[in-house]
């Protein structure tokens, strides 16, 4: 029973993934070359994607791999946002215009947590990550 249900959860996945990248690559092949046409309108259409893969990627990890997120650091640090249980409020600090978060990829997966919180937050469209150079300019990948 055990095997059968692995089974399952595994063709789920498979066509859950199909269902959300085959779409996404072909929209992104096609306006692809809105990049030679208009810089503006190629950035507007990146943005409009990304946001449709923090959906991809926050629907797979709660689908697949649901867990729990614990922010912390030094309360030290961030005096003016502590609540009266000496708790910080991380996500409301994180939402000002002038926050940014720097990950080294400490393990692979750091990134699709960060994304997964940003859209859970509403604050995906914010998100930015940066490629180093070797890789940035691969289409599809590298955008």
């Amino acid at each position: 029973m055990d095997k059968l249900l692995r089974y399952i959860r595994g063709t789920i996945f498979v066509v859950w993934f199909m269902a959300c990248v085959l779409p996404y690559i072909l929209i992104q092949s096609i306006f692809f070359f809105l990049s030679f046409l208009s810089e503006s309108l190629h950035q507007k259409f990146i943005e409009f994607l990304s946001h449709i893969f923090g959906f991809f990627i926050f629907g797979t990890l709660q689908l697949f791999a649901p867990y729990s997120m614990i922010l912390s650091g030094e309360k030290s640090k961030f005096p003016n946002i502590k609540l009266s249980d000496g708790t910080i409020k991380w996500l409301e600090y994180a939402s000002t215009e002038d926050s940014i978060l720097i990950s080294n990829h400490q393990i692979y997966s750091d990134w699709l947590h960060i994304w997964a919180l940003g859209y859970a937050q509403d604050y995906d469209y914010y998100l930015k990550f940066v490629a180093k150079d070797e890789i940035r300019k691969i289409p599809i990948f590298g955008r």
